[in-house]
């Protein structure tokens, strides 16, 4: 097994089939957004609010992956040590205690999200419709987190033995049904009941329940993997302890991130307080524009994602100089390719976003924010491919500390004093995001130069030796 993990270890063999995962899923999202922009019901249309509260559920769902990402995260990193080092019998421990977190994580979820999503909803304030359509999304999508994260954890356990195309073409296939459940729900199409912003929810919710299905079915079959109800006898609190202790600091990082996104969307939610109806222009604009800022960075997310990997990999098997200089390698390819393509959607910004039925006045104002994004998504590349491989090498608190300070310290107070305090409005919010990415992605930057991440593991099991291996890629 040594030798054809080896070969589905490198980069591009992990990182084209996320690549196409995280495009496709976002495309599907895109057509998501689309056909929700174009609700009716009665003869009325109502697309931005339904636009604007599907939009805002967007930071609660980022809320929910973040628990789920405090054990996968872990489970991950942990495993690819553990197989980089040729222990493959701790791997799979770690992938069994990885499924006893999911299930008691995503079934605490479900019960606080079908809970309290009202009441959560309330605080913010919304007009009576807005607030309608964000109360039934995210009531149903939050009530089936437990369904997210077996998706979400059955993926990472392939992504992690190298099967990083099996996940994206079981969720590109249940993409394409979500799609199609869209169309039945929102149009009445198929036979389907006219559910509206809740049919996208339960469409979500079934699509991602037979996606893990399938992904679970296809770990039963891989014997490396030796996933079997019988394994549970091995799962312990210390597999538990080594799972959390890289989890639970990234999750956090993710958090703090999560909740500063809410906040600065709390912010936005104010600039359209009070306003007329046709004057409600800021929360809809952010939310066009985040479509296009999301589909920029998943070039960098999906490098990241595959520099965390080989990353682990090979500080596993003790080849660390070969991991320092192929994440500086991967993170100047992403960042001139980041650039490239920012480029080209701020030039196609007024055609892309004329695809979307929309108020003038909400895309003028999003045509200024995506060019903004030649600004914000290079800086995003730093953090998405450096804190990723500083993550896979186990170097896992400096980044959190440095989270703590730049995306509270800079990202939500530069956005509250350029967007309320000097009235720039979303424009500010951008602009303060954008502050914060630089800011911290030139420090992580540093942080992988300076080779400090060498000093430090994941896992319990010293590195194999360096001289052992090729450089490979």
């Amino acid at each position: 097994m040594s030798s054809t993990l080896d070969k589905r270890m490198t980069i591009l063999p992990i990182t084209v089939p996320i690549l196409i995962e995280n495009v496709l899923h976002y495309v599907f999202s895109f057509t998501d957004m689309f056909m929700v922009s174009g609700l009716v019901v009665g003869g009325v249309r109502y697309g931005d609010d339904a636009v604007a509260a599907v939009g805002l559920c967007g930071s609660f769902v980022f809320f929910i992956n973040i628990f789920i990402t405090m054990v996968i995260a872990g489970a991950g990193i942990v495993t690819t040590q553990y197989l980089g080092a040729k222990q493959a019998e701790k791997a799979g421990r770690t992938v069994m205690t990885s499924t006893v977190l999911i299930t008691a994580v995503g079934t605490l979820l479900s019960v606080f999200m079908f809970s309290l999503t009202r009441v959560i909803i309330g605080a913010y304030g919304l007009s009576p419709v807005r607030a309608s359509f964000a109360g039934d999304y995210l009531t149903i999508y939050g009530s089936f987190s437990i369904v997210i994260a077996f998706n979400s954890g059955f993926s990472t356990i392939l992504r992690s033995y190298g099967y990083t195309r099996h996940p994206m073409i079981i969720n590109a296939a249940a993409n394409v049904l979500n799609i199609f459940g869209n169309i039945g729900f929102i149009y009445g199409a198929f036979g389907f009941p006219q559910w509206g912003v809740a049919g996208v929810a339960v469409s979500t919710v079934v699509s991602q329940a037979l996606a893990a299905a399938v992904m679970f079915f296809f770990i039963l079959r891989k014997k490396e993997i030796g996933w079997s109800f019988r394994r549970f006898r091995i799962v312990t609190t210390g597999s538990m302890k080594e799972i959390l202790k890289i989890g639970v600091p990234t999750g956090t990082e993710y958090l703090l991130y999560s909740l500063a996104g809410m906040v600065l969307s709390f912010f936005v939610v104010r600039m359209d307080e009070g306003l007329p109806p046709a004057a409600q222009v800021n929360l809809p604009a952010y939310n066009y524009a985040f479509l296009f800022s999301r589909f920029i960075a998943n070039l960098g997310k999906s490098v990241g994602q595959g520099t965390q990997i080989v990353t682990g990999y090979l500080v596993g098997a003790g080849r660390k100089e070969e991991a320092y200089r192929k994440v500086l390698k991967y993170f100047y390819v992403a960042f001139g390719l980041a650039a490239a393509l920012t480029g080209v959607v701020s030039l196609l910004r007024r055609p892309l976003l004329g695809i979307f039925p929309m108020d003038k006045n909400i895309f003028e104002l999003a045509t200024t924010l995506i060019l903004m994004c030649m600004a914000l998504e290079t800086g995003r590349t730093f953090n998405l491919v450096i804190i990723s491989a500083l993550k896979g090498a186990g170097d896992v608190r400096f980044p959190v500390m440095m989270g703590v300070i730049s995306m509270w310290g800079i990202g939500v107070l530069g956005g509250f004093l350029f967007g309320l305090v000097l009235h720039w409005g979303v424009v500010g919010i951008w602009l303060g995001i954008a502050c914060d990415e630089w800011t911290r992605g030139i420090i992580m930057f540093f942080r992988w130069r300076s080779k400090v991440w060498q000093t430090k593991r994941a896992t319990e099991v010293p590195a194999l030796k360096e001289e052992a291996f090729s450089d490979v890629e």
